[in-house]
């Protein structure tokens, strides 16, 4: 008898991905199991505990271990702007390291990049959209670095402490990051009204009744990702099923 093909495991984002890819999903129908099955909690905390926490974690002891190496520069001093070029560099290796164990596929892509400033912006970019870090916001890697670059009121120790407040929000960022991409592949290509009809005949199988017809057509995309989700596991979240504009049907006496 034939052995079946061992599934090959999700050890990276890059698995992750490439997973993704290798699903076919022709009916809105397998498109909503696929989404739920690759997002699924369980799949998601293990590829953060064991992919993307030691992946920030490579990239905090790569950056500050290679700050520390910069001759000029201490923790009790601010990083003057002459130092800029060395900083990114430093940045370089760390963005490597986090990548190295997270999407070693992006490490190959920049080999050939020997500009410093252009590969420098091109993990950084990877690395903002992998973390959810918004740049609009502030939020992303580079401005946080240059924040501290040139700046007389902050000291080197400082930014070594800004960096390691943001880890558990860069994990976090990250799986984040994840469902909307398997959202956007799965899913992103039907109307939010496909998706509503779909949801609400799974939901009037499983006994559920829709309180306000109109917010319930109203809600976005993900929204029917998640209620998708929530009818299977019975977990409709801290809001409920109210969040959804549902409740559930009373058994009629005498049944």
């Amino acid at each position: 008898m034939a052995k079946k093909k061992k599934k090959k495991g999700i050890d990276s984002i890059d698995d992750f991905f490439a997973d993704m890819r290798d699903t076919k999903h022709g009916e809105l129908g397998d498109s909503f199991k696929h989404y739920t099955e690759k997002t699924d909690s369980k799949v998601l905390n293990a590829l953060a505990v064991q992919n993307i926490q030691p992946g920030v974690d490579n990239f905090y002891s790569t950056f500050t271990a290679e700050l520390d190496a910069i001759q000029g520069l201490s923790d009790d001093t601010y990083i003057k702007s002459k130092h800029k070029k060395k900083v990114r560099k430093a940045a370089i290796k760390a963005l490597e390291a986090f990548f190295e164990k997270t999407r070693p596929g992006v490490v190959e892509a920049v080999k050939g990049i020997k500009s410093t400033k252009e590969k420098y912006k091109r993990l950084v970019r990877e690395y903002n959209q992998h973390v959810g870090a918004d740049p609009q916001n502030g939020e992303g890697i580079d401005q946080i670095i240059d924040n501290y670059v040139g700046n007389k009121a902050k000291t080197m120790a400082e930014l070594k402490m800004d960096l390691y407040q943001r880890k558990a929000n860069h994990v976090i960022g990250s799986i984040k990051s994840l469902k909307s991409q398997a959202y956007n592949h799965f899913l992103g290509t039907y109307h939010d009204l496909e998706l509503a009809d779909h949801v609400k005949e799974r939901a009037k199988k499983k006994k559920y009744k829709i309180v306000d017809e109109a917010r319930f057509m109203d809600m976005a995309g993900p929204q029917y990702a998640n209620l998708y989700n929530a009818l299977k596991t019975g977990d409709f979240g801290e809001g409920g099923m109210k969040a959804y504009h549902l409740k559930q049907k009373k058994e009629k006496k005498g049944k």
